[in-house]
């Protein structure tokens, strides 16, 4: 009876020991923080798309009361993801 005990209690350890050992080799906080990055990149590449497609038409159709304020959204809209991007590296 004393040796099953023993057994069931060395192989919880080593259990213990290997959730341990995955948990050091996957630092969970570095890899939540480079995803983060990550998404917020992506976010800024699409802003960077917005502007272009916005630049785009406005050569195709140029409404002049509209094309200069989609201009200057998209511009804005672009500046503020590229430093939510910058603000996320120096935070993160």
């Amino acid at each position: 009876m004393q040796r099953i005990l023993s057994q069931t209690q060395s192989e919880k350890e080593t259990e213990v020991d290997n959730f341990n050992f995955l948990t050091q080799f996957i630092n969970i906080p570095l890899l939540l923080k480079a995803t983060a990055l990550l998404l917020i990149l992506m976010y800024a590449i699409f802003a960077f798309v917005i502007f272009n497609q916005v630049r785009t038409m406005n050569k195709i159709i140029y409404i002049p009361s509209s094309s200069r304020i989609l201009i200057v959204i998209s511009v804005i809209h672009l500046l503020l993801s590229i430093s939510l991007f910058l603000a996320a590296v120096v935070i993160l």
